[in-house]
């Protein structure tokens, strides 16, 4: 007794770490691949090593001259969603994202040049399991559901189906992300837990929460059913238990991608003249 007493005295103060409408289009999915095939083997080449990389250029107090550069490096997980006939929807975590803040900024300079700060466009490189990289630029994100889609040039590997409806209590899931950004060829670390279900209730849904491990590097990373459909995002953590995972829920993945798909559609002719600039590195 003494013991679930305190559990819960642990337990209830719970702090998260931020470390990422239906169409007809996505009713009657089948299943991504024949369960006698191994899945999870399967879904790896669709689960993407992020790399973001923002150049912080401090000014003299003229802004005349630059008097400091600091490369700042923040990683992620993502995994491809879609495609069009020119490029490829990488789905991760908005805050991925986001731009550089100041707290992020004040870790890297002295306070006496933090007001004269600035930072230049941020690079995103994506790379599959196999070492293949790609260059992305931001398509779409929302700060509300923590989402992000990236663009790309077309990538020849199958996206992940995204599940019809929202999940089951108590179904197993699994997830395969690059925690703490490591990454190595053919290296996918894969993690197993629970749906837990809603964050807010069965009624406002703000999250999905689930039973799985997560740690920095994971953010973006696609939650799966047995079957290889996406049933989640990860994009926030307990600090105090790292088994306790908060992610986008299906609903929230299919709005962020529909939104993309609208901002592809109106900007298309500007957008394919990037994407057919970027430089592979």
């Amino acid at each position: 007794m003494k013991q679930m007493l305190k559990f819960l005295l642990i337990f209830i103060p719970l702090v998260f770490s931020i470390s990422c409408c239906f169409t007809n289009k996505y009713n009657n999915a089948k299943p991504l691949i024949n369960k006698e095939k191994n899945i999870k083997k399967i879904i790896r080449p669709s689960v993407l090593h992020i790399s973001r990389t923002t150049e912080i250029q401090v000014l003299n107090e003229s802004e005349t001259a630059t008097i400091s550069s600091i490369l700042s490096l923040s990683v992620g997980t993502g995994s491809i969603i879609n495609h069009n006939k020119n490029s490829t929807y990488i789905l991760t975590a908005g805050h991925i994202c986001s731009p550089l803040s100041l707290i992020e900024v004040n870790v890297r300079v002295s306070p006496e040049y933090l007001t004269n700060a600035k930072r230049s466009k941020s690079l995103y490189t994506v790379m599959n399991t196999y070492g293949d990289t790609y260059t992305a630029v931001i398509l779409y994100f929302n700060t509300n559901f923590d989402t992000c889609i990236l663009l790309t040039k077309k990538i020849n590997i199958q996206e992940i189906k995204i599940l019809d409806q929202e999940p089951e209590y108590g179904i197993r899931v699994f997830s395969i992300s690059y925690a703490k950004g490591i990454w190595d060829k053919l290296f996918s670390p894969i993690y197993e837990g629970f749906f837990n279900g809603f964050l807010g209730g069965p009624n406002e849904k703000m999250a999905s929460s689930f039973s799985l491990p997560t740690v920095g590097g994971c953010s973006g990373a696609p939650i799966l059913d047995k079957n290889g459909f996406m049933v989640g995002m990860v994009h926030s953590y307990m600090n105090e238990f790292y088994h306790l995972t908060l992610g986008a829920t299906v609903f929230q993945i299919k709005y962020s991608l529909d939104e993309a798909i609208i901002v592809y559609n109106k900007n298309q002719k500007e957008l394919d003249t990037i994407i057919s600039k970027i430089n592979f590195p």
